[in-house]
């Protein structure tokens, strides 16, 4: 094909058709952009990208880590690193941590109250997850006990209860 004018914009092109050449000119733009590195700052990142994962891997990475979930799943931490070390070291279990059926993680007993010493035992994953399912089902029961009548009448009738308004008594 043909170098010359082309019908975009009258833009000369210095390829072989239109679009290839805006192609090639905007690629140009974003490749002008990016940062480059020098092969000692990706060295540097890999060196610290490596240490990270090795601080994860570490038991004081894992005590962090393991906070930082209560942290996101609203439980109360009380634990200090040396009280969770503790706890871990005398159960033994340490090698088999982990969240697999056949492994040991650090419970709650019902679930409730913070991590604390006392308020915490190490048992196995599995048994966790039975008693974490048996309990939102206990609570899943409890509320339909809890229903208000008219939602058992509107149920029954086979419409759909409007949800109370919390708004509705507001004084203003």
């Amino acid at each position: 094909m043909a170098r010359g004018r082309s019908n975009l914009r009258g833009v000369e092109c210095e390829t072989e058709t239109p679009t290839q050449d805006l192609l090639e000119r905007m690629y140009a733009k974003v490749k002008h952009k990016t940062k480059t590195h020098s092969k000692t700052e990706l060295e540097r990142r890999r060196r610290r990208a490596a240490a990270l994962k090795r601080y994860d891997q570490s038991p004081r990475g894992r005590y962090k880590q393991q906070k930082r979930n209560a942290r996101v799943r609203g439980v109360p931490w009380e634990l200090t690193y040396e009280q969770w070390a503790d706890i871990w070291i005398r159960s033994g279990k340490w090698d088999r941590r982990g969240n697999w059926a056949e492994g040991y993680v650090m419970m709650r007993p019902g679930d409730k109250g913070a991590y604390a010493v006392g308020n915490v035992v190490i048992g196995r994953h599995e048994d966790n997850a039975i008693e974490r399912n048996r309990l939102a089902k206990e609570r899943r029961e409890r509320a339909l006990l809890e229903r208000p009548a008219e939602w058992y009448e509107a149920e029954a009738e086979g419409v759909e209860p409007e949800p109370e308004d919390p708004y509705d008594e507001t004084p203003f």
